[in-house]
């Protein structure tokens, strides 16, 4: 790179251009059109710069899903040491794959997420001491909906991480979402929360100026959140029951997941080896972790891990071992193309929501 090829890179960038922009608050129609028409002039045509169709723009978009997994498929799991050789801190994220962005899917992750995101940190952060850094919630990548689950620790390697997310997770099917745990009242709760915060308009002007921006192409325009909420007060528990168990419970059948690991300095000799010379690692899981409950004097914690992940109960996972480089996520991709999910394209938008 140079700084002529950075020149002539943006020469070519601009022969032509589309400004696409929203303006709100105490401004009249005119006003927007003569500061809209200004800006024309003084940028564009002032230096020679053709004005694209909207008809020409090209929106770029991965919309491949992670691939499906059965309850026997090893989890794609990429590792790699920390950029900085100094830190000892060790990562692991692992990310569900729970569909494309419609608002059932949105709203049912949602309500999921309120049930497992506080019981989570609990557990691994407050109740295990795992380390400084636990969350779980929903993320939009690209269009698609994903659930991750993260936990960062000094003192611990990213495969041990992994366990106990894996643990809470079995956990979470009987103690959070089983038949007998997941109550009416306690839906009612979590949608009337969604609700009120769907509801919740912005407090500031640029504030709605980016939820109207982000709407103006949405397949829903500005009524999308009056969508989201009619959407949301049909949901049952047995639907939240099964998208839980379907999506990220372990054996699910809609079941599709990636986790990413980052090594510490300390664990780096830890990191998993190809089983064999075959791309898949073997990891058991840690026997059982002592609860802090078991103490004399403490509180018994919401939610208990031990019995999923103890010595009667050693289980092993396969994990499909992936390097830090694009070559070996693209021979992934290929090698499993007849497996991966693609959104239908109507469900393909440019905008999250």
């Amino acid at each position: 790179a140079s700084f002529e090829a950075f020149k002539s890179f943006i020469a070519e960038m601009l022969v032509k251009v589309r400004y696409d922009m929203l303006i709100m608050g105490n401004v009249g129609a005119e006003s927007a059109a003569n500061f809209a028409k200004e800006l024309d002039e003084k940028t564009l045509v002032a230096r020679g710069i053709q004005v694209a169709k909207e008809s020409e723009l090209q929106a770029v978009k991965d919309v491949v899903a992670f691939a499906p997994q059965s309850e026997t498929a090893p989890l794609p799991f990429l590792q790699a040491p920390a950029f900085n050789a100094k830190d000892d801190n060790s990562t692991v994220v692992l990310a569900f794959q729970l569909g494309p962005k419609t608002p059932r899917t949105r709203n049912l992750a949602n309500v999921v997420a309120k049930f497992t995101s506080s019981l989570f940190f609990n557990a691994l952060r407050t109740t295990e001491s795992l380390g400084y850094i636990v969350y779980s919630g929903v993320k939009i990548v690209e269009d698609g909906i994903t659930m991750q689950f993260v936990a960062q620790s000094a003192e611990h390697a990213p495969a041990y991480l992994l366990t106990r997310i894996y643990a809470f997770i079995d956990a979470a099917k009987e103690q959070i979402f089983g038949e007998k745990a997941l109550t009416d009242e306690e839906l009612a709760q979590v949608i009337a929360a969604e609700e009120a915060n769907l509801k919740n308009f912005s407090k500031s002007i640029p504030e709605e100026g980016m939820v109207h921006y982000s709407r103006r192409r949405h397949p829903l325009g500005f009524e999308l959140e009056e969508v989201l909420v009619k959407d949301l007060l049909q949901i049952t528990k047995d639907e939240v029951r099964g998208f839980f168990t379907e999506f990220i419970s372990e054996g699910g059948a809609k079941r599709s997941a990636f986790a990413a690991t980052v090594y510490g300095k300390k664990f780096e000799g830890e990191m998993l080896k190809k089983d064999d010379g075959a791309d898949v690692a073997s990891y058991t899981f840690a026997a059982k972790v002592q609860d802090k409950s078991e103490e004399e004097g403490a509180e018994p914690p919401k939610m208990t891990l031990n019995k999923y992940r103890d010595e009667a109960n050693k289980k092993t996972v396969k994990l499909l071992l992936l390097e830090r480089d694009a070559s070996a996520l693209k021979a992934f991709r290929a090698k499993n193309a007849d497996g991966f999910v693609r959104f239908p394209k109507e469900l393909v938008t440019n905008d999250s929501y």
